[in-house]
Order: structure tokens, then sequence, then C-alpha cells
């Protein structure tokens, strides 16, 4: 599903594409807003999205075996909540 997708299923509930592709614009942004200001987006019963510090390491070039620096970076870790993953299965 891409957001143009996710746009259209929140439009089922009546009124315009156009207003529908705010309120998924809305939606995103304040995820976003979250992530930046270091807190956990928590959606109740679907997943917790959390901003994690990795460090930086060294690591291989897998082509020619050479050592190299990996440096610091941020990224996402997303917790699916297990009521989610059981109607997965």
């Amino acid at each position: 599903m891409n957001k143009q997708d996710f746009v259209n299923l929140v439009n089922v509930s009546g009124g315009t594409i156009k207003e529908s592709r705010k309120v998924v614009g809305w939606m995103f942004n304040a995820i976003q807003s979250c992530l930046d200001n270091g807190e956990d987006v928590r959606i109740q019963d679907v997943c917790t999205i959390s901003v994690i510090k990795k460090k930086a390491r060294r690591g291989r070039n897998p082509q020619t075996g050479e050592a190299i620096n990996i440096p610091a970076k941020k990224t996402l870790k997303i917790k699916v909540h297990p009521e989610m993953l059981r109607r997965l299965n």
C-alpha cells in the first residue's frame, strides 16, 4: 500500500480526495514531528515507532574485504503490537 492507496482508504468514509489527502498529510507530519522531538509514537493495537541511535562501528567492504568506518546514525525501530501479529497468523 502506498500513500495514495492510504488516502483512498481514508476517503471511503466520505468527503473529497483533497480532504483525505490533507488528513493523511497531517497524520504523517504529526508522526514525523514527534519522532524529530525524540518522542515515541504509539498507535493503539498497531505498533510503536521510536528513534534509536546506532553507534559508529567498524565494518568491511564485501567486495574488497577492506576495513571501513561506519558512522553513527539514527534509525527507526518499529515494534508491532502482539494483537496485530496474532491477526496476521
